[in-house]
């Protein structure tokens, strides 16, 4: 690829448009210097696979509450397929 996840998330931050843009990086890189690579290129969540789907709902829930926002009822399935989780 010519540009890696960090590559991606410094050009969304250099645009006025992306300004309140939430970036989420879900990964399968969880090192302590992974994370802080993550938090230098304005990425805003450093998720480690396998992610728990609540774990990302609540990322969405936090971000929603925060803007004055409501998630969708069938956010969960959502993230549920997203992720591949299935349950029983």
């Amino acid at each position: 690829p010519m540009m890696d996840g960090y590559d991606v998330c410094r050009h969304l931050r250099a645009q006025r448009w992306a300004t309140g843009l939430m970036v989420i990086a879900l990964t399968g890189w969880g090192s302590a210097q992974d994370r802080r690579r993550a938090q230098d290129a304005g990425i805003d969540h450093h998720l480690v696979k396998p992610v728990d789907p609540a774990a990302i709902r609540q990322v969405l829930a936090s971000h929603a509450c925060m803007a004055g926002l409501m998630l969708a009822d069938d956010t969960g399935d959502l993230i549920n397929a997203a992720v591949g989780f299935r349950r029983g």
